[in-house]
């Protein structure tokens, strides 16, 4: 009896083991995965005017992998009084516009994560699953109004950074959207 007892004990302690490990490896997101990475070359502005609350850039996925968080190069010009919000869409099939929210962060990130000067933010707890070679999009954008004032800066880049094409895009709503650079892509790095 004291065999069957310490068997269990010991098959109780190994799963709890291996769960602490499986635990550790998914929290700890810090995997390359998807990315658009460049040189700066110049950037959209995300809530200065109306029509720019939601911003988003196309990507293809390189591998079927799950994003569970990104970064993005922003800066803040004012004191951004919003936050931010990341997201993957899938792509509408026709436009390269954002069609489906597959998942979004679960932070918000306002001023004080926002550099004055150009630097990686992070947005965490995504669960997007996305299949190697579909089209995708990384979607910023903020949680309030406009202020032409005090907005966030998303830098991109002009050389090519995807294999079959770029586009950035706009939208008042998250519904409607609109191209602004059909060569330029937005910087962001995705982790799995």
């Amino acid at each position: 009896m004291r065999w069957l007892l310490a068997a269990v004990l010991i098959l109780l302690m190994g799963l709890d083991a291996q769960a602490g490990i499986i635990m550790r490896r998914a929290a700890t997101c810090a995997t390359p995965a998807d990315a658009c990475t460049g040189q700066d070359d110049s950037w959209i502005d995300i809530a200065a005017a109306s029509a720019r609350v939601w911003n988003s850039s196309l990507f293809v996925a390189d591998a079927t992998d799950t994003i569970c968080s990104l970064t993005a190069r922003l800066s803040e010009t004012g004191t951004f009084p919003n936050n931010l919000i990341a997201c993957i869409y899938t792509d509408d099939g026709v436009n390269d516009f954002p069609s489906t929210e597959v998942s979004c962060s679960t932070n918000t990130v306002g001023t004080a994560e926002i550099p004055a000067s150009v630097g990686d933010v992070s947005f965490t707890g995504l669960s997007a699953a996305v299949t190697s070679g579909t089209k995708y999009h990384v979607v910023i954008h903020s949680t309030g109004a406009a202020d032409a004032a005090n907005f966030v800066s998303w830098y991109y880049e002009n050389a090519d950074c995807l294999a079959d094409g770029e586009n950035t895009a706009r939208s008042a709503d998250g519904i409607s959207w609109v191209l602004i650079y059909g060569t330029a892509a937005l910087e962001f790095q995705g982790y799995k």
